[in-house]
């Protein structure tokens, strides 16, 4: 994950540097935003050591990750079954994955060994994904299991896919928005955990806003979802909201480059 600190820090004090780290208020500019000559010495090291460790390193993960992805992709029901089911839900995971990497340097599974870092982390985001997901769920209709985890939803369970994909697209722009342009202004002055969940708020009560305020929807005649008479339909304002997304990200990378 990319980090706001300089990495070499974690390496020596690990424990007690990753126990503090949510007390610590956020520097001035994040890491990825951070051009390459303002990088302690210590930092480049770091970074030189890392990529020495590649392609060979890359290619351990994509072992992992290749089958992961095929099994999550591929599943018992089809591919199809697999986008219904969780392309919601992970939409959702994302703005609690930028509050984690960026916002919180990804504590609290930065306080455990390596290899159970990596694991806390993702139960923690899949997990609030999934409350999140049924949050979700009962603002554009009302909560009901059968919608959040079965690609063929019994009458008017309220499926998430695709009525709550735009809230959740908004909620990450909201979020990236907050972390990558603006930098984490405005919560700068308060310590991480506390400037996280406030952000992850913010985007939310925005989010909230477009969603009341801008959406047009037409629920299917016993979906159990609400229709919304906004003034963009849901599905223009989604593709807008993910090329926003993915802009905020290579611009933020990108321009850094160029300083």
């Amino acid at each position: 994950m990319v980090r706001f600190m300089d990495k070499s820090k974690v390496q020596s004090r690990r424990g007690t540097f990753a126990r503090r780290i949510w007390f610590q208020r956020l520097p001035d500019q994040p890491t990825i935003t951070t051009p390459h000559l303002r990088h302690s010495e210590a930092f480049l090291n770091a970074e030189r050591a890392r990529l020495a460790a590649q392609p060979g390193l890359g290619f351990a993960g994509l072992l992992v990750v290749v089958p992961l992805a095929a099994l999550l992709a591929f599943g018992p029901d089809g591919a199809e079954s697999a986008v219904v089911i969780l392309s919601p839900l992970m939409t959702f995971a994302l703005p609690v994955l930028s509050m984690v990497a960026f916002w919180w340097e990804d504590w609290p599974g930065s306080t455990l060994r390596p290899g159970w870092s990596a694991l806390v982390d993702t139960l923690l985001i899949a997990a609030a994904g999934v409350a999140l997901a049924a949050v979700g769920q009962m603002i554009v209709g009302h909560f009901d299991v059968s919608g959040l985890f079965d690609s063929t939803p019994e009458l008017g369970s309220a499926p998430l896919y695709p009525a709550a994909i735009p809230l959740g697209l908004t909620v990450f722009t909201a979020m990236l928005q907050l972390t990558l342009v603006g930098e984490g202004w405005p919560f700068k002055r308060l310590p991480r955990l506390v400037a996280g969940f406030a952000a992850l708020a913010l985007s939310w009560g925005l989010a909230l806003l477009v969603q009341y305020t801008a959406y047009k929807f037409h629920a299917p005649t016993g979906s159990g979802l609400i229709s919304q008479d906004g003034p963009f339909s849901h599905e223009d304002l989604s593709a807008v909201f993910a090329l926003c997304g993915a802009w905020q990200v290579c611009s933020s990378s990108f321009g850094v480059a160029g300083r």
